[in-house]
């Protein structure tokens, strides 16, 4: 098992956000819904396109605790809520590729390490439900090509135009680019750096010559994501606070929003290559 985020990455169950990250659509598989059946449970699923998704609102969350969890066992929860926040897929030599979804909010929370809660849930997890299979190269002719004659800003606004799901490019417009940009130095920053640069390898199959660019990318589009965000809420959070914030955003539309990965990464090459080489992105 190849684990793309840092050893050191902390990761806690905050319980009280248990009704974000128990909702949406889940897929459940066959047999486990066989095995819940046999604890007098009935219509708690329904089915489309020929999956099972848990019905919403979820009838198992009382009191934002997973009631199969606690009156039955860690081993009766379903798959999907089982691996959460981390995401596991396979490549070409049928390897196992974890990641860890900083959409959650206790990510980089707590004292526990992440692998060591990974470690724990091992044994309980079915892998052969649904993993995802990795090894399409990203077609990079993109960012030679259109983004030559692009500037930061219309970069920036294409990545972001893929967001759909967030009101942020009415903000985004108010907001001037400054040059240099700074990100405090916090250890979270650090830990995403190294996991965005496994995920370039592993997952994306970004060539080596562009995984400095990729990372120049993703870090303005922390820093953009930070601004936007004090900028709506008014609030000025801890450097630290912020900086996790702007992360747990990025992940999010990384991982919730279809393609947005594999249609933006071009764009973030593109983005760093057209940074100034001396912005301070302050992760040594």
């Amino acid at each position: 098992m190849r684990q793309l985020f840092h050893s050191n990455l902390k990761f806690e169950c905050l319980k009280k956000c248990a009704d974000k990250c128990c909702s949406g659509k889940i897929e459940i598989f066959e047999e486990e819904i066989k095995k819940i059946k046999k604890l007098g449970f009935k219509d708690f699923y329904f089915i489309e396109n020929d999956k099972f998704f848990i019905k919403q609102p979820c009838i198992f969350l009382k009191d934002n605790l997973c009631m199969l969890h606690r009156e039955h066992g860690f081993e009766y929860k379903f798959e999907s809520c089982k691996r959460f926040p981390f995401c596991f897929y396979s490549n070409e030599r049928d390897e196992i590729v974890v990641d860890i979804n900083w959409a959650c909010p206790g990510v980089g929370k707590g004292k526990r390490k992440a692998e060591e809660e990974l470690s724990r849930m091992l044994p309980y997890l079915n892998l052969r439900y649904k993993i995802k299979r990795i090894g399409e190269k990203i077609n990079f002719s993109l960012s030679t090509t259109v983004i030559k004659f692009m500037n930061i800003r219309a970069i920036c606004h294409e990545i972001l135009k893929n967001a759909i799901s967030l009101p942020i490019l009415l903000i985004f417009h108010e907001i001037e680019i400054d040059e240099p940009y700074y990100l405090p130095h916090v250890d979270i920053l650090e830990q995403y750096v190294f996991q965005i640069s496994n995920r370039a390898i592993y997952l994306y199959k970004i060539p080596e010559k562009m995984l400095e660019f990729w990372i120049r990318g993703n870090l303005f589009m922390l820093y953009l994501i930070s601004r936007i965000y004090s900028r709506v809420l008014e609030i000025n959070d801890s450097e630290k606070e912020n900086v996790r914030r702007s992360i747990m955003i990025w992940d999010f539309l990384n991982n919730n929003i279809k393609g947005f990965s594999k249609s933006t990464a071009p764009l973030l090459v593109g983005l760093g290559k057209k940074l100034p080489l001396d912005l301070n992105l302050n992760i040594e």
